[in-house]
This record gives C-alpha cells, structure tokens and sequence, in this order.
C-alpha cells in the first residue's frame, strides 16, 4: 500500500492490513485520502473523503451597558469558528430567545433587541452557541443587566387605612426599591418629618418607625418619601386610631326634693358608639339615646332617686392587624343627691361603760333609709344640759359615776330636723385587789402556814382563781374557798397536806409561785394578779430510788437524776464504792429541783454498771441507785392478769419491763386449746407505745384461751412473759320451738325467745345428688320464711347470732304439715256429727214420707227442711287438729309468678339474685352475696340492719342472686378456718332456677358454721340406710337427696 499525498510520518502511520491511523487530528487533516492495493498486474484504488467537525468558539456579547428604565437597546452575540456552523440563541430566567443568525465566513452573530425595566436589572442572560460537536455542553457566555430607575415606594402593613387601637403599639415600614439607591429617605407626618433612614437602612431598602402607645392625637396621613438619582417617590398611608367611648359626665348633681332634675352624657368613640343609655331608669321618664348624647329627666326629685346613675356606653373595635373582635365598654357615673330631713335616730353604745377604763362612744345613728341630705349635723345634751358635740358620737374619755345619766341627741340639717333619740349611761367599774398576796416566804418543811388571801372588788363582782407554776390550782393538795358580798369577793387557799392532822402543813412540793388573779365579765382580757413566791426548805428526794437506764456505747451517752431540795445539794456518783472519776455536770431546773448528769464522752463496756448517787444538803441527804445498761430488746412483761372477761372479749393488763432505752410497744399472742379445735394462734399488735392493757375481742364463747405477751423496740423483739389461761363465758342459744313447714305454703313458722340479735339457718333436705348450701338472708322478722323448693323430704332450723353467725344453736327438726289433708280429713267428732245429722234426715223423710201419703189428696202439701251446721273451725284448724293453709290479710303479700306483689303495701320488690351453675363443685370461694340495696354494707363484714316490713321472708329456688355463696363439702370442724364454697346444691334441671328472697341481703360476717360431710356427702354419726333423721342417707333404690343450709 501506497501513499498517494505527502504526510508526516510521525501522525500517520499505516499499519497492516490495509489500516490508516492519524494520530492528534486537526482542522489541516480534513482532506481525500486515496489507497492503491496493487495484485499482480493490476491496481486497485480507493478513496475516502474526512471530514473534521469542529465546535464553535465562545460566544462574546457586545453593547452590554448601563440602561435607563424604558429604553430600547440591541445585544449582539457573536461567535467564531466551529464545523458545522453553531445554532446561537439566548436565555434569560429559563426562557429561550430566538431570532435570525447570519454567519459571514468563520463567525456566527445573533442579535437581542429588548425594551428594558426595573425588573431586568441585576438579570444575567446568557449566549449558546451549539452544534453537533458540543450539543451536550454547548459553549455559555453570561452578562449582567444593569437598569436604573426611579424608587418604588410601599409603607406596610398594607392596609389603608390602617386601623390600630388605642394605647397599642404600630409600626410603619418604608419600603424602598431603586437602582440607583436612594440617597435619602423619610417618613413625614403631614408637614412634619417623624424620622429619616440611616445609610444602613437605605442599603438594605427599607426602614421603620414604631409608636409604642398610639393615642388619638396621632390619627391622620403618614407619607414615606425616597429620593435616587433617577427621581423622588411617595406612598402614603392613613393611621386610623380606634378608640373606646370616652364619657362626659356631671360626676354630682344636687337638687331639692320635689324639684325637677336633668342631667347628660356625652360619648367621643370611634368607631361611633352602638349602644349608649341611662341605668337605672326605674319608670323614669328617658329621652330617646343618640350615638353621642343621652339625657335623663325627672319632673319631681324624691329620696327614691337619690343614687348613683351608670351611663353606659359601647362600640366593636376591629383592627387591621388580627381576627378578633373587641367589644369595648365604658361607663360614667353620676351621682344624684336630693336635699331632705333626717329622720329617726337612735343612740348607741360601743361598750360598756366601766370607770376609768377605755373611752365610751355613743353614737347618734340615723335610720339609714332616711338619713337626710346633706348630712346632718347633731345636738347632744345630758339631763338637759347642752352638750358642746355636733357629730354624730360623743365620746366620754375615762369615764367616771357621775357621767352617768340620761343623754339625748337630735339630727338637724338645712332641710329640717330628726325625732329626739335618748340613751341611759350606767358607769360599771373594773375590779381592783384591795387585799393582795403577802411577801415571799421560806418555810420549812411540814411547817404549819396561814391560808393565803385575795380580796378585790368591782362592778359586777369579779371572779378571783388561784394559779400555781402558771398552772390552775386543783388536786387534793390544796382547797378554794370564795365568797361575795356587795361586789367584793374573797377568796382563801388552804394548803391541804396529806399527812394525817391534814392542818396547813407544808410539803416540798408546796415550793412555786403562786398567783391570785381577778377578772372580771366586762372584759375578758382584763385581770389583775397579785403573786406570792413560796420556798419549802427541805432534805433531798426523789420518786425513783432505785432505775434502770440504758446508753449506747461507743458514742457520747450521759446519765442523769433529778431530785428535789432546797438549799441547793451536793451530788457525788460512786461506783464499786468509789468515787467515779467521770465528769458530772449539776443543772438547777427551778428554785427546788435539780439535776445531775453523768457524762460518758466515750462510752465502753466498763462503763456499765450500778452507780450509787449520793445527795445532801443542810437538812438531810439520800442515796439513789442507778443501774446503767446497753440499749437492747426490752425485758419481758409481768403480771399478766384480765380485768374483765364476756363471752367473746378478753381484757388484758401487765406491767411492762424495761424498755430497753427505746420506746417500746406490745405484742399479744393469744392461743386457742379448745379440745373440740386444733390449738391456733394468733398475735395481735397494741397500737400504742407503752400502753399496757389492750381488750382482745372475736373469742369463741366457752372456750379456752391462754395469752402471753411480749414487747419490742426498734432493736427487736424481747421475750415472752408468763402464760395466762382464761375461759371465755359461756353463751346460751336459744331453741326455735313449734317449728312448722307448710308444704301447700310453702311457709316456715315458728316460736323463739331471745336477748340476742339472732337470725335463723335452715337445712333443708332435697331429692337430688348430695352437696351443702350455706347462704345467707335477713335477720328475724316476725318468725316466719317462705320458701320455693316443692321436693323437700326434711326441713331443720336453729338460731345463730346476727353478728356472729358462726356461733349457733342446736337445730330442730320441722313438722310437716300438709293442709290439703286436712282440709280433705274428717276428726272422729266430726264423723259422728255428720252420722248423727244424717240419721235425723232419715227420720225426717220417713216422716214427710208417711204424712206425703197421708196427705196426697189435699191440695197443699207440706215441706220440712233442715239448716246444716258446718263444723266450727278455731283458732285456724279443722276437725282434724292440722292447721289450715295461711292466707294473708295484706294483700302485698300475695304472690304473682313467684314474686310478691309489693307496690300496695309500700314496699318495692328487690330485684332476684341467683346462685351461678357455672363454678363447679367448688365455685370460686368468693363467699359473698352482693348487696345492691345497701349501700352502707356492700361487701363487708357487717350485716345490713333489720327492715321495717313484717312481710314472710320468701325463700323460693326461682331466684337470681348475683354473688352466690360457695359451698363445699364440709370434713372441716376448725371455726378458725375460712370453708370454701359452691352453688352446685341444684339438680342441672334446676339450674335454671335459683333461691330467691325478699328485700335486702346481708354479708357473711367472719366464718360461717358448715355441718361436716365424710368422704362419701355422708353426715358424720349417721346411719347409711333408714331415714331416721334429716341427716339419713337414702337408700340405693331412693333417688339421692341435698341438704341445704340457709343462714336467714
């Protein structure tokens, strides 16, 4: 391969195969390039023609300049080079213009022509110049347009007017838009400049002017002016100031009764005012409101008008900045007084007179309701004589007797004068000590002394009381003896020793001071006290010879005794007959009392011990024992003993032992030991610190307890003291007797005794499989229950206490009495009655017979007859001796559907309440009935109180009890443990129906009392074949049987 062209060997380079490379193309290499292949003889020859595209130059804009607003200008894009020839155009904010391009040789050019204003200046717009070879990145040129003009001009907010309200704060913002800025800026209220801008604020465009509290006075046109070198611009905007009415009236109108009255109100508001009136106008004649004036008129003035008049005025204020609508309000008050005459006074008396005490006030006190206008002015005289006092109180400074007496006092004014009010003064007088307490005294002790003293006097007589130690005197130590004559009081204390003459002997606690104080009924806080200091010389003593203190070691701990003496005494600790030598300190407490401290500034083991504190003055000396121990539990109690014991409360006292230096508190454990009972124990808290007696209650009655007791301290428990074994009383039962089941009634009756507050219990004894019910239902009424079971084989009932229905008495079986029989049932007598009236009949026939046929033939006949005497029936039996079905008198009682019809005797029927089939053999033990009817008693422990009503309690198997009692089978005789429950007592075709009663139920309280089934649902101690008694089990061939037991 051949070259046909010159090249240079370096960019070109022929390669094999017939490849041609051109190493860094250039514009020169656009050319025909021609390739000979030579094959034997021949030559073949091709060519190709290269084409080299360029991209084109960067375009340059030309007649970029400064332009004013509104002119006409041409910008001319131009760019140079570029194979193909370039695409130009031009963009400005995302938008593309297009217009001809003309290319002359290597260079393109498009031309812009454009109108300019304000909104292109600052604008860049760009030139593209794009062909083939950089379509994807075609080359950019940028210029930045600069158009001046003149300011533009806005005040904000913008609103016009712009309504602000009073006493708030406004801000108006001059807004200025130039090119060239402005040079200068104000803000020009009509002709007077409020401010101008800062070369800041003119940079940045815009300045402001803030009123703090916009008042009327600045209402009107605000103008903003800016100046650039272009020209000079305004805007103009309307402050407009909204106010509340703002009233104008007479704050006093006076006039004379009868004479006409008119008075104004005038309102400036803006907006202008929508309501704008008189209050009260109290059927007075009121001119017609305007927006700024309202008038009121009366044609004749009276005491009636005379007050304050309320103009009341109001307008909506709505500014420009906000959504609310204030709703303003303003009121003037006018105040209308009417001359006239006071009229009745009456004088008064701050306080009693007393003489020489506080100042006395009489007031001269007009009938408020008419008083007189204006005020009066008053004249005062005494028995008579003028009293130079025109006020309404005449004051009398230290009174003394002789201003006693009659005063008077008159109202007067202008208009006329008042009715005479008149007053008597009796001056009383405070009590004064005419006797008083002698001077101190040093006595010895069991020295005899004189009663003390105290006379006073006063008016009304005073009261004196004797006061020891700031303490009322009292006790068996000392007597008062008082007496009164003509308002002086005497009064004498005895000293009352207790030795045995008992004669004003004095003892060491005689020592104090003593106080005579005199009061009186005028005031209590005035008093008079006469004192007297007594001192009893005496040797030392003490209440507690011999006590056991506790410290605590390794710590600061003292010991101390306090004893009573005077002179002041010695104090000397010995310990193992040896003085200590510890530091002791001695604190005198009062005139006789004294204290001792020993002071352990470390306490230690060695420190522990008997301390012996011997004590001596003049008179005499003692010797005391201290025995200083570690703080620990405290020692066991003594004595142990009960105060008083019932049935089913124990009340237990001790002696407490040492405490152990901490407060301590106590423990009673209390034992059962029952033989009939497993021995339990219980330990019950005494709430109180240091309190040695406490009354344990919820005993068993007849039972055995024993006790002991134990204290503790915040250290721990001490030991038990000795046992103390108590039987509680025994308590007596009473038996149901004439215990009756009516099986067509229903009815349950029977006759009981009692002192205690009892309800019944039933065990009822049913044809379906063997379980144990225990519900309970009301206390006794009348002695009689209904219930709806109509399979009962037997019926038991027996009494418990109401409170403690697990305290029970025997059971007694129900006599069955079926009343149909007996009324079906002739008696012997009463088969020979009827024998006898029938023979008699007979006869009577066989008598009517023969003279029937004696007398055939006469044309009247004869009849006979006989009246029947039905058998009498007493005291609710018939011949038989059962008693007959009861009926009820009330008709409240009746039932309809199985409930009692209520709403005729007053009582409303409670709701049902039915035992649930779904807890199994064993329910869920929850043990409670629910009581919707009393509030008082819903789930407790007490039972609800007896109802008023003298309906039969119904216990019928077609009620709804919401909570039902559980039962169990009961192997368990243990009071002390809580028995669980179920309501499985009915057959499943039962179960649909339920134990219903009347009125409310009450809670189980405590434990209930369960009888004690075998493994079997057998009774304990009975037999398994036979019915020997309710408990007999039925035989095989029998269908099965339930006893229920009801607590009613």
């Amino acid at each position: 391969m051949t070259i046909t062209a010159k090249i240079d060997k370096n960019r070109y380079k022929i390669l094999k195969n017939g490849e041609f490379m051109i190493i860094n193309v250039t514009e020169a290499d656009d050319n025909v390039y021609a390739c000979n292949c030579l094959q034997s003889s021949n030559t073949i020859r091709g060519e190709l023609k290269l084409n080299i595209l360029l991209p084109p130059g960067e375009p340059v804009i030309d007649g970029s300049r400064i332009y004013k607003e509104g002119e006409r200008t041409d910008l001319t894009c131009t760019s140079v080079g570029g194979k193909p020839p370039p695409r130009l155009y031009w963009t400005s904010n995302n938008k593309n213009y297009s217009d001809k391009i003309s290319h002359t040789g290597d260079k393109s050019s498009i031309v812009l022509n454009i109108e300019v204003n304000r909104t292109f200046n600052g604008q860049q717009i760009s030139c593209f110049a794009e062909n083939s070879v950089n379509k994807n990145n075609p080359s950019e040129t940028r210029t930045t347009l600069n158009v001046q003009y003149a300011p533009s001009v806005k005040v904000t907010p913008d609103y016009n007017p712009y309504k602000v309200i009073e006493g708030t704060s406004a801000t108006l913002t001059c807004h200025i838009d130039a090119n060239p800025r402005a040079i200068r800026a104000s803000l020009w209220k009509e002709r007077a400049q409020l401010r101008s801008a800062t070369n800041s604020e003119l940079n940045a465009g815009k300045f402001s002017h803030t009123i703090p509290s916009v008042d009327v006075g600045m209402h009107g046109s605000y103008i903003c002016q800016a100046v650039n070198g272009v020209a000079t611009r305004e805007a103009a905007v309307s402050l407009d100031v909204l106010y509340k009415p703002k009233l104008t009236v007479m704050p006093k109108v006076v006039v004379n009764i009868t004479d006409p009255v008119q008075f104004e109100c005038r309102a400036d508001a803006n907006p202008v005012p929508n309501v704008l009136r008189w209050t009260p106008s109290d059927n007075v004649a009121t001119n017609t409101p305007s927006r700024i004036l309202a008038t009121w008129r009366s044609s004749s003035a009276s005491r009636l008008i005379a007050r304050e008049y309320t103009c009341e005025s109001a307008n909506s204020l709505v500014p420009s900045l906000g959504d609310a609508v204030i709703n303003a309000n303003s009121s003037a008050v006018t105040t209308l007084y009417v001359r006239y005459s006071p009229g009745n006074v009456e004088i008064n008396s701050n306080n009693i007179p007393i003489k020489g005490a506080e100042p006395i006030s009489l007031t001269c006190k007009v009938d408020p309701n008419n008083s007189g206008y204006p005020l009066p002015t008053y004249v005062w005289r005494r028995e008579g004589q003028l009293i130079g006092n025109r006020s309404s109180t005449l004051t009398i400074n230290q009174p003394r007797l002789q201003d006693g007496g009659r005063y008077t006092c008159i109202a007067r004014n202008q208009m006329g004068s008042s009715n005479q009010g008149a007053i008597v003064v009796n001056v009383k007088e405070y009590p004064e000590i005419t006797t008083g307490l002698p001077s101190n005294m040093i006595k010895n002790e069991k020295e005899r002394i004189n009663p003390l003293r105290c006379i006073a006097y006063g008016n009304p007589a005073p009261t004196i009381t004797w006061w020891k130690n700031g303490e009322l005197v009292s006790g068996h130590n000392y007597k008062v003896q008082s007496s009164s004559n003509n308002n002086i009081v005497t009064s004498m204390l005895y000293f009352e020793s207790p030795s045995q003459d008992n004669s004003n002997r004095l003892m060491p606690f005689d020592t104090g001071n003593y106080s005579c104080v005199v009061k009186t009924s005028l005031n209590d806080k005035f008093k008079r006290v006469s004192t007297f200091s007594l001192i009893i010389r005496s040797a030392p003593s003490i209440e507690e010879m011999k006590e056991t203190v506790a410290i605590s070691l390794k710590t600061k701990s003292n010991v101390s005794i306090e004893i009573e003496a005077y002179p002041e005494p010695i104090f000397s600790w010995r310990k193992d007959n040896q003085p200590v030598s510890i530091t002791s300190l001695t604190t005198q407490i009062n005139v006789n009392t004294f204290r001792s401290t020993l002071i352990f500034p470390y306490a230690v083991s060695d420190n522990l011990g008997v301390y012996l504190v011997i004590v001596n003055n003049t008179i005499g000396g003692i010797t005391a024992i201290r025995d200083v121990r570690e703080r620990s539990v405290p020692d066991p109690p003594k004595d142990l003993v009960s105060i008083e014991a019932t049935w089913e409360s124990v009340y237990l006292q001790w002696t407490p032992g040492f405490d152990g230096g901490e407060n301590q508190t106590f423990l009673i454990y209390k034992i059962l030991t029952d033989s009939r009972k497993r021995s339990t124990g219980r330990e019950v808290l005494v709430g109180k610190s240091n309190v040695a007696h406490f009354n344990v209650t919820d005993l068993l009655p007849n039972t055995l307890y024993k006790f002991t007791v134990r204290a503790m301290n915040k250290l721990g428990n001490g030991s038990f003291s000795n046992y103390f074994s108590l039987k509680t009383q025994a308590i007596i039962i009473p038996v149901p007797v004439n215990v009756k089941y009516y099986e067509s009634t229903k009815l349950i009756t029977f006759i009981v005794k009692s002192e205690y507050d009892c309800c019944a219990s039933l065990l009822i004894d049913r044809q379906i499989e063997s379980l144990w019910c225990n519900t309970t239902l009301l206390p006794m009424k009348n002695n009689t229950l209904k219930i709806g079971y109509t399979d009962v084989l037997k019926l038991q009932l027996r009494l418990c206490l109401r409170q403690r229905n697990d305290l029970c008495g025997s059971y007694v079986e129900a006599e069955r009495v079926n009343t149909k029989m007996s009324e079906n049932t002739l008696s012997t007598t009463h088969m020979i009655i009827i024998a006898v009236v029938c023979s008699v009949i007979l006869i009577v026939l066989v008598v009517v017979l023969v003279l029937f046929l004696y007398w055939r033939n006469k044309s009247q006949k004869k009849q006979y007859g006989n009246e029947v005497n039905y058998p009498h029936i007493a005291n609710g039996r018939v011949g038989n001796g059962m008693p007959s079905q009861q009926v009820y008198e009330n008709p409240g009682m009746n039932t309809v559907d199985g409930k009692m019809n209520m709403h005729e005797n007053g009582f409303t029927p409670v709701s049902y309440y039915n035992l649930s089939p779904d807890n199994g053999p064993y329910g869920n033990a929850n043990g409670y009935i629910e009581n919707k009817h009393n509030t008082s008693s819903e789930h407790t422990d007490e039972l609800p109180p007896y109802t008023d009503n003298d309906i039969a309690h119904e216990l019928s198997d077609e009620s709804d009890p919401e909570k039902p009692y559980d039962t169990y089978r009961n192997d368990n005789l243990n009071h002390d443990v809580p028995p669980s429950y179920s309501d499985a007592c009915r057959s499943p075709a039962e179960k649909s129906r339920d134990l219903t009663f009347y009125s409310h139920p009450q809670s189980p309280t405590r434990n209930m009392n369960f009888i004690s089934l075998n493994p079997d649902g057998l009774p304990r101690d009975t037999s398994t074949s036979g019915r020997e008694s309710g408990y007999s089990t039925p035989d095989s061939s029998r269908p099965k049987k339930v006893i229920y037991e009801v607590i009613v």
